[in-house]
């Protein structure tokens, strides 16, 4: 079983990863999805289980993973079950969490042994968004942007007014061609966003129709694109330091401004791009009159965010 695996034991503490039960989860991780690649998903699932090891560090005085198993999880969840029901945690948060001690046990064991079922334990997470998102307000967003650039941090401000005009994630916003941007839209009046999409998603039918809030948001962010590049990053920049010294400390001044989070604004996008196209309320807003243009809608979001997926669509409008 461990074959192939370079320092990998069963006989070692932590499985060989490690002393400390923290570092030996990043560890593994690194093993897995290795050093250079899929920053955000080893950081993700570093932080979260980051609580696990609190838990049980606190609970069960285990700082082994050789003695963690699947009761434990259990126990773990019931823990978190008592958290969603007393509102500090929502389902899909602790689904994360549990799915992310999954994930690190197997590549902390590298078997599937230890493991637990998150919707069996804690229910099935709601896809389907129940509150406004904050941003749809134009005004509201370009204030924000405003605040970030007198806080010195202009680049973050390029990627709160793309993610609103454009519907991009955080990523796509940042690794975006804007040079590529600028030329297709002056050509055709739409651009595609091809650049950072998540799993590799690039379709070339992912086009934005160019209206002002486009046009404002993409000459801002050429206008603080750094000298040489393409895109939102330095040159010898990489994503990781880009998040770290430019996206997170710009997250304070975004919710000074009551609008929560960068992804808001993809929702905010999502939401008007529905309504004009369904000619009608969103569903988070209004249950909806006409189903077949609702549907018709559902179909234009999926298309415009990237995941032509209808189902996920109504996580952003309801």
């Amino acid at each position: 079983m461990a074959i192939g695996y370079v320092g990998w034991s069963a006989s070692k503490r932590n499985f060989g990863y490690g002393r400390r039960l923290g570092y030996a989860a990043l560890s593994a991780l690194n093993n897995k999805y290795g050093c250079h690649n899929h920053f955000q998903t080893r950081h993700s699932h570093h932080a979260r289980f980051a609580n696990f090891v609190r838990w049980i560090r606190d609970n069960y005085a285990i700082r082994d993973a050789r003695l963690i198993t699947s009761a434990h999880l259990l126990a773990y969840g019931e823990h978190l079950l008592e958290a969603v029901e007393g509102s500090a945690y929502s389902i899909s948060y602790v689904q994360n969490l549990l799915s992310t001690v999954n994930v690190v046990m197997r590549c902390l064991r590298h078997d599937k042994e230890v493991y637990v079922s998150p919707s069996q334990l804690v229910g099935r997470r709601s896809h389907v968004r129940k509150t406004v998102p904050e941003g749809e307000c134009h005004e509201d967003v370009k204030q924000a942007a405003q605040a970030l650039e007198q806080a010195q941090n202009p680049r973050a401000a390029a990627v709160l007014l793309l993610a609103r005009a454009f519907g991009m994630r955080v990523r796509e916003a940042s690794l975006a061609n804007l040079e590529r941007l600028y030329s297709e839209a002056k050509q055709y009046g739409e651009c595609r966003i091809l650049e950072g999409t998540k799993g590799g998603r690039r379709c070339n039918n992912r086009r934005i129709p160019m209206k002002e809030a486009q046009w404002l948001a993409l000459e801002y962010a050429l206008e603080h694109s750094p000298e040489g590049s393409k895109n939102l990053l330095w040159s010898h920049e990489t994503y990781r330091y880009f998040m770290c010294g430019v996206i997170n400390p710009g997250r304070p001044i975004i919710q000074s401004y009551g609008l929560i989070s960068y992804r808001e604004m993809r929702a905010a996008f999502a939401i008007e791009k529905y309504e004009e196209k369904a000619q009608q309320l969103a569903p988070v807003k209004h249950s909806p009159v006409d189903l077949v243009a609702h549907l018709i809608a559902l179909d234009l979001v999926a298309r415009l965010l990237g995941h032509n997926r209808r189902h996920v669509s109504r996580s952003y409008v309801g």
